[in-house]
């Protein structure tokens, strides 16, 4: 890469540099933990039907005197 980087794109040129400071030690164990999370959240699901969970990312919103509010504190969510 140092000697024709102009043949890489931006961001490809990026995760090169980034992939640098891993060592291949810690590379090992982030795939070890990674398959790890992975067999844990399959047998979590081998039990269930249905996966439930939002469609679009929700953001707390702020009251008019700064203080955070509940996801669900909306005019449209709100108990009568």
């Amino acid at each position: 890469m140092r000697v024709r980087a102009q043949d890489y794109q931006p961001d490809v040129r990026e995760r090169l540099r980034m992939g640098a400071f891993i060592s291949g030690a810690q590379y090992l164990r982030a795939q070890q933990l990674r398959a790890l999370v992975r067999s844990e959240i399959d047998s979590a699901l081998v039990k269930r039907d249905v996966l439930l969970a939002p469609a679009t990312p929700i953001r707390r919103r702020r009251s008019a005197s700064g203080r955070r509010l509940s996801a669900t504190a909306s005019p449209m969510c709100a108990r009568r």
